[in-house]
């Protein structure tokens, strides 16, 4: 992007230049190969009108557009197009006088304006400008592209991706990008400066003429000629004024007047080689010379749908390989070649049999062909195909072609070859070679014979995916010759000697260019189109004349209003582009003064203009900067070469500051080429870099952390999973171990305490674990560890020893959970790596440093697989095994040890490995800790009380998670609580609506309505109706600070993280009161719905009552299954039938609010809008589930 944006303000400059410039400049035509031997006969009237003219003024645009448009140092105008106008000056008597303008569109508006008469190396790009009009072309406009040598992908017409580099003037934009929609299309002010930007890898590809890119490609060592665009061939030619008719004319006739022979004279001369003539004339025998002489033209036959042999192109040119070999062929024997499409070989033949023609120029030899034609050396060779259907029964080689259809033109020579080797295949014969593809896709035959060259185009442009080519035919290649008349032995002869001159690597590179896909036109607009012009121009002449005498009125003051809005733009752009740009800009000189700069350079650097302007950078104050040598040095580079630098640098500013910055600098060539200035500029980017580097640094901060975590999760939860499973075991025994489960429970409280540290530590910044001491004694600290690996230890069967030094229960102080984690690392790494004897863990303290402070020694040691010498020290880095350990390399990440000595070297001691391979590891850890005065701890294992309330509260727990729900509750029933649960906010708060509830917990992520709704909802109704507020808790998993904060913000009185103990819970209830039973009664639901009268007609049978209305849920929650049903199957009949249903339940009920949503529905119409159908059906849904809770609430009660 940032080479972009440099470009951009590179080719702005540029713009700011030209647009400045407009004068023309006169030149010299310069011409070879003047002719004085032929003369245009003209008309009385066009005489006299030439003679009043007088001259005939051409205009041409810098820079130059070899071949055609060449401008010498002594300012002799010369080239293709400057030969050409030079022969029509002649034929019309005419004296040619050259102007040359700066820009192409300079000299179109020129020609608009009547300073010149014609326009030179016109083509389609100056077609598209509706006032002008092109005569006769004088050259054909092949595209061709240009590429570095070796690059194979472009040569095979892949232009994906690529950089495709293009004179401005040559074709329109958006038809390249018609052709190549997937290229990158760059415009250059000159063909010199495209081709270099291949050249020097600024770009991929040049797009440009045949005879321009011939001539670049010859010149230039690095280049070659690659492919023929997938464009369609155009012409070159004059550009005049529409409403010129009379010039145009004439020129027209002048043109038409040089012979094919003269043009492609001049385009020898000019074409860099592209048809290059042969070293020596050819020697003809007497009898061929004069036969030349008596036949100097030669009619050709062609099929003209022969692609790439023969065809013809858009503007009816005879174009192919036999086209462009005949064009060799008349440069080396003078023959003129006249090219007579014909539709099929049957015709050719007997055109050429009565003498109408004298050859065809594209037939492949066979013997039956040979009775009626003389060949002469074949110039192409391709292979025979076989082209079937594309579909998976059609047939893939000629086996299968047994017993069905094959077609095949008359006279072919793989005739004799079908007919011996497959006699099964039904041969049938076509004349023409362009019916046999359309005779397989039709299904008149199963499969046809053809080359492969031309199936491949045809297969493309009109049976893609309806065709395929499945196989070769034959061993051998078929040859593609001239096929001439047999009583014409010396034009065979002479075809022969020509064919023989021309190098074979030439006629390679010749078909090879051919070779690939071509694009032709086969629309009703290709057919069409010389009408359609025709038709259109006749109309725009008409319109053009209405027009003309306003236009000529407002011409002078459109050019005055121009020229204003050009320099007040120049003025405007100037100022944003230099002073309104936030970064430096400047502009040094080829002397590398500065030349002119924005404020932001001048802002940088706390300098005046006037000490910079004019002046280098080390004459300048700026000289002092310790870069000034190294910037001069890089300005001269940028000068000399011509290729823009573009590097990040580091500037130190005159404060001292240094900073850092992405400094590009770009060469500015005046339009002569000539290297003028050094345009440079920069971006700070010092703060990006460091916050690169910040994030960095937190990447691996972050990485570091999840590994270790990883790993000091995992290692204490294989143990509480392994004491557990041995309890299990042990249950199946009928045993029970209330030891290993307490041992168990313990590890999984620790793990829990891990976890709460995990989430603390994720706020610290990244590689700072801070330790948290506390008041603990070292013994049980040990021991509590080696409880848990007790069981992992009987499992493997080997003794797990532990010997504490009596002296250790004095009262430390240190981070029991750091402690902890490096025990219980050593302990897992000793039992993993041991597989027979046993680990032993022995604490004692060593000799007190102080009165205060007493040192310990903690060692593991095993009777394991040890470790060799050489690997010990690769132990201690980041995810490393010994090789020895491989075997367990899958249980570990290789953290262990180096957490253990991090956290060793955090508590301010070390820890130290010796080992021996085969008999066991020791692991040594010295500590030093505070000593601290003596106090009563509770022993280790011992429950929390459990507070047992006064009286039952009645509690509405709401979960969306089943089991956590489950597990509150049966909780909650043992602390001898009444229980009512939801399952998702939206059904608690209904609950809690029609019932009386002392204490409502809640989850606060739950669908349809969360936790958090839900309590502001019930406080909102708790504040409007007067009703007494109850105790409401939050119980979630996201153990943060923060989430208790969120909570009580909603209008919880606190929040319960899981999971919660029944001691927590029983501490937590213990805040709650009993609301008294008056203030919200059940028999408010009966009210509510009418349920009084169904207990007086059950005479106050209650149970009775609750049968029904379990019944009546029952059915409530079938109908809205039901209703659901019908609602996406659109039924309204069946919506209505079940709206009337339960309605009657709910008359029974006396729910006024469900039996007026039902009477809703069931008034719906079958046109009703859908939007107002779906409202009614959630409105009955919703009235369902409300009566649904009301009616489970009083049966709960």
């Amino acid at each position: 992007m940032r080479r972009s944006i440099c470009y951009g303000l590179l080719l702005g400059l540029v713009w700011c230049a030209d647009v400045t410039t407009t004068q023309a400049e006169s030149l010299s035509l310069l011409q070879y190969g003047e002719r004085n031997d032929f003369q245009l006969e003209v008309s009385g009237a066009d005489r006299q009108w030439l003679a009043v003219k007088g001259s005939l003024r051409l205009g041409v645009n810098a820079p130059d557009n070899p071949p055609f448009d060449i401008v010498s140092n002594t300012g002799d105008y010369q080239g293709v197009t400057a030969d050409i106008v030079g022969l029509i000056g002649k034929l019309l008597n005419l004296q040619v006088k050259v102007r040359r303008y700066p820009s192409r569109q300079a000299a179109i508006e020129a020609l608009r304006r009547g300073e010149i008469d014609v326009l030179g190396s016109a083509n389609t790009y100056d077609s598209a400008e509706k006032d002008l009009t092109l005569s006769q072309s004088y050259a054909v406009d092949h595209p061709a592209l240009v590429t570095r040598t070796g690059e194979t992908a472009v040569a095979a017409g892949e232009l994906a991706g690529k950089r495709v580099a293009m004179l401005y003037h040559y074709l329109p934009p958006e038809q390249v990008q018609l052709a190549y929609p997937e290229a990158q299309l760059q415009l250059h002010e000159s063909v010199q400066s495209a081709v270099s930007a291949v050249s020097f890898g600024k770009a991929d590809v040049f797009l440009g003429d045949l005879l321009t890119a011939n001539l670049f490609a010859h010149r230039i060592s690095n280049l070659q000629l690659a492919n023929f665009a997938a464009l369609e061939p155009g012409a070159f030619a004059l550009a005049l004024r529409r409403d010129d008719e009379r010039l145009h004319r004439l020129v027209n006739a002048a043109i038409e007047e040089i012979s094919e022979e003269q043009r492609q004279e001049i385009i020898r001369r000019w074409g860099g080689g592209i048809i290059a003539p042969i070293g020596t004339a050819l020697q003809f025998t007497k009898p061929e010379q004069a036969w030349m002489n008596r036949h100097p033209r030669i009619r050709v036959l062609f099929v003209e749908s022969f692609v790439p042999l023969t065809f013809r192109n858009d503007e009816g040119q005879f174009r192919g390989i036999a086209a462009d070999v005949l064009e060799r062929i008349s440069f080396r024997t003078g023959l003129v070649f006249d090219a007579r499409p014909v539709v099929s070989i049957a015709e050719a033949t007997r055109k050429i049999r009565n003498g109408e023609a004298d050859m065809f120029a594209a037939l492949s030899p066979s013997k039956a062909r040979e009775e009626h034609f003389d060949f002469t050396r074949a110039y192409f060779s391709n292979p025979f195909v076989l082209v079937t259907r594309d579909t998976p029964e059609a047939p893939v080689s000629l086996e299968e072609m047994a017993g069905k259809r094959l077609a095949v033109t008359h006279g072919n020579e793989l005739i004799g070859y079908l007919i011996k080797n497959h006699p099964k295949i039904q041969l049938v014969l076509i004349d023409n070679v362009g019916q046999i593809l359309e005779r397989v896709a039709n299904g008149d035959v199963e499969g046809g014979v053809t080359n492969v060259i031309g199936a491949r185009y045809i297969i493309s442009r009109q049976y893609r995916d309806r065709l395929r080519i499945v196989t070769t035919i034959g061993s051998t290649p078929g040859h593609i010759a001239f096929a001439i008349d047999r009583g014409a032995k010396e034009l065979r002869d002479i075809l022969d000697k020509a064919l023989l001159s021309i190098p074979p690597n030439e006629l390679e590179d010749l078909t090879s260019l051919w070779s690939r896909d071509v694009v032709l036109e086969g629309s009703f607009w290709a057919a069409h189109r010389r009408t359609i012009l025709s038709s259109m121009l006749a109309a725009l002449l008409l319109l053009a004349a209405t027009f003309v005498w306003i236009r000529r009125l407002r011409e002078e003051i459109r050019r005055r209003e121009e020229a204003e809005r050009r320099l007040i733009d120049q003025i405007e752009f100037e100022r944003v582009l230099i002073d309104g740009t936030p970064h430096p800009i400047y502009v040094r000189d080829h002397e590398l003064r500065l030349v002119t700069c924005n404020q932001s350079y001048l802002n940088v650097f706390g300098v005046t203009r006037e000490q910079v302007i004019g002046k280098t950078l080390c004459e300048s104050t700026l000289g002092q900067m310790p870069e000034a040598p190294a910037f001069e040095a890089a300005y001269r580079q940028v000068m000399t070469s011509g290729e823009p630098l573009i590097r990040d640098n580091h500037l130190t500013l005159l404060n001292g500051q240094t900073i850092a910055i992405f400094h590009w600098m770009l060469p500015f060539r005046l339009g002569n080429g000539e290297m003028a200035s050094v345009i440079a500029g920069w971006i700070d980017i010092t703060e990006r870099q460091r916050l690169l580097l910040e994030a960095d640094d937190a990447n691996r901060a972050k990485t570091t952390f999840l590994a270790t975590m990883s790993h000091e999760i995992r290692t204490p939860l294989n143990a509480v999973i392994g004491m557990l499973e041995l309890a299990s075991k042990k249950a199946e025994r009928g045993e029970y171990d209330r030891l290993t489960i307490d041992v168990a429970s313990d590890a999984a409280s620790h793990l829990l305490e891990l976890i709460g540290d995990i989430l603390d530590i994720a706020q610290v910044e990244s590689g700072k674990l801070a330790l948290s001491p506390e008041r603990a004694q070292l013994g049980p600290l040990v021991e509590s560890v080696v409880r848990v690996f007790d069981g992992l230890a009987r499992q493997k069967h080997i003794g797990l020893q532990m010997e504490l030094d009596p002296a250790a229960d004095c009262d430390v102080l240190v981070d029991p959970l750091r402690f902890k984690q490096v025990i219980s690392n050593l302990v897992g790494n000793a039992i993993k790596f041991t597989e027979e004897g046993a680990v032993r863990v022995t604490l004692r303290l060593c000799q007190p440093h102080s009165e205060y402070r007493q040192s310990v020694e903690l060692l593991v040691e095993d009777s394991g697989i040890g470790i060799a010498e050489d690997e010990m020290l690769r132990l201690f880095r980041p995810f490393v095994q010994a090789a020895s350990n491989q075997q367990h390399a899958r249980n570990g990440s290789g953290l262990g040890l180096v957490i253990c000595r991090n956290l060793s070297e955090m508590m301010g001691g070390s820890l130290t490995l010796s080992s021996t391979l085969g008999v066991g590891t020791i692991v040594r850890v010295r500590l030093a800790f505070d000593i601290l005065p003596d106090l009563v701890t509770p022993k280790p294992g011992e429950l929390d009380p459990i507070e047992t309330p006064v009286r039952g509260l009645r509690v509405l727990v709401v979960d969306d998670y089943p089991a956590n729900r489950l597990l509150l509750v049966q909780q909650l029933s043992f602390l001898g609580h009444q229980v009512v649960e939801a399952e998702d906010g939206r059904r608690g708060l209904n609950i809690w609506r029609t019932g009386h509830f002392d204490v409502v917990i809640s989850d606060c992520n739950m669908p349809n309505m969360t936790g958090y709704e839900m309590t502001s909802l019930i406080r909102g109704e708790e504040l409007n109706t007067g009703r007494k507020a109850c105790l409401i808790l939050g119980f979630t998993a996201n153990a943060q600070i923060d989430e208790e904060n969120r909570c009580r913000a909603a209008g919880m009185d606190g929040c319960m993280f899981k999971p919660t103990s029944l001691a927590q819970l029983s501490k937590r209830l213990g805040l709650a009161r009993p609301i008294p039973q008056e203030i919200q009664r059940p028999s408010a639901t009966l009210e509510l719905i009418g349920l009084s009268d169904l207990e007086r007609m059950s005479g106050g049978n209650v149970d009775a009552v609750k049968d029904l209305l379990d019944k009546l849920i029952t059915t409530n929650r079938s109908d809205l299954l039901r209703l659901d049903e019908l609602a996406a199957a659109g039924n309204n009949e069946g919506l209505r039938v079940l709206a009337h249903r339960v309605k009657g339940g709910a008359l029974i009920l006396k729910a006024r609010h469900l039996e007026h949503c039902c009477e809703m529905l069931e008034e719906v119409k079958m046109e009703s809008e859908r939007h107002e159908l779906d409202a009614r059906i959630d409105n009955l849904r919703e009235a369902i589930l409300q009566l649904t809770d009301m009616l489970e609430t009083y049966c709960a009660t």
